[in-house]
């Protein structure tokens, strides 16, 4: 009888299993995310391509054609930019064409892809992309420095140089974010799945 009462009691210290989460829920959770990271890509793109638009009318209204230090460096700021609108676009394009409504498999997968993607592209062509973004600004520097009032460009580098600050910042948290909700939506279809 004693043996009996110890396996009942080891029956009841056992874990009992959570829930599972219906399929419908799931796929709820996974559209409203969808559209989450969706404007986030709408978002960047508008961002950076305003960004852009400026550095251009910048480079036109003060160039004069010539190829110097000024359009080395509003090249590399414009170009880094240019190149990180390509690849949200791109990550955007790749990003819808997950349906949620596809199966359950192709949906993990085409997601999992997705997520592994991004994760190259915040962690590795983004920090290249800002350091060439930076390389420009500083090529720019002596310019302002012998172009303007001494005051003028201790403005100009101190706003500069918080402007990349902050940005960074930005950059960092908004990646950071993006890169939970993916994870979030990843590992729930993949504790899903292995129900």
């Amino acid at each position: 009888m004693e043996s009996f009462n110890n396996m009942q009691e080891i029956w009841k210290q056992q874990h009992t299993p959570k829930p599972t989460i219906p399929s419908a829920e799931l796929m709820a959770t996974a559209q409203k995310n969808s559209k989450k990271i969706k404007h986030k890509h709408v978002s960047t793109l508008l961002i950076l391509t305003i960004t852009v638009l400026v550095l251009v009318a910048y480079f036109l209204q003060f160039n004069n054609g010539k190829m110097n230090r000024f359009a080395i460096g509003l090249f590399c700021m414009i170009g880094s930019l240019f190149l990180r609108i390509l690849i949200e676009y791109i990550s955007f394009r790749k990003f819808q064409q997950i349906d949620v409504g596809h199966s359950f498999s192709l949906y993990t997968a085409k997601l999992t892809s997705f997520y592994n993607i991004r994760k190259k592209i915040h962690f590795v062509i983004t920090p290249i992309l800002y350091a060439l973004y930076c390389v420009g600004f500083a090529l720019l520097l002596p310019i302002f420095k012998d172009n303007f009032s001494f005051g003028f460009y201790i403005y100009l580098l101190f706003s500069g140089t918080g402007f990349l600050v902050v940005f960074a910042w930005i950059i960092f948290k908004q990646n950071k974010k993006e890169m939970a909700l993916l994870a979030f939506l990843k590992n729930d279809i993949d504790t899903h799945k292995a129900e």
